[in-house]
């Protein structure tokens, strides 16, 4: 396990020296004992958290991975929660995207412009630069999905795609 708190990380390692220094089999049982612990926690709350910000970091959407395999979303701007941690999911007749995800792998953010029309408005020209990355993650049964998110400066958007679907 990773020890992501770097003062808890220094004073194990300090206790191991002391153990090993001392021959003391005691210390050396207490330093496994104190590892597995601090192991065992962070894997009980462990979540990843992966975030898009706009090109100039004005919004941002982060989605967590919890430890039971859930996905949760929330949306920022200038920092500030605008939606709280909500679901993310979807349950089909034959999978259940909802749980037991794990992470397969995640594009990398790349920054892009879309131009468009409208049909009506007082801005029919719309061209927005955005930034936009994909999450794939697989169930249970092995069956991929990809979330993909997009940050621009007027907000965030997510959708969900399944890329071993065929368009036939």
């Amino acid at each position: 396990a990773i020890l992501k708190n770097t003062w808890a990380a220094r004073n194990i390692f300090r206790m191991f020296r002391h153990s090993i220094n001392s021959r003391s089999g005691l210390g050396t049982m207490l330093f496994i004992a104190l590892i597995l612990r601090v192991s065992s926690a962070s894997a009980l709350d462990s979540t990843n958290t992966y975030s898009l910000t706009s090109p100039s970091g004005q919004c941002e959407i982060a989605v967590t991975l919890k430890s039971d395999g859930s996905l949760s979303y929330r949306a920022l701007r200038h920092g500030k929660v605008v939606i709280h941690d909500s679901p993310l999911g979807l349950r089909c007749a034959d999978q259940d995207f909802e749980h037991s995800l794990v992470l397969d792998r995640v594009v990398n953010a790349t920054k892009r412009n879309e131009v468009y029309e409208l049909f009506s408005g007082t801005h029919t020209h719309v061209n927005h630069q955005l930034q936009a990355c994909a999450l794939w993650f697989r169930n249970a049964k092995g069956v991929a999905i990809e979330v993909d998110l997009a940050a621009s400066e007027e907000g965030v958007a997510f959708r969900y795609r399944f890329p071993e679907t065929n368009a036939n």
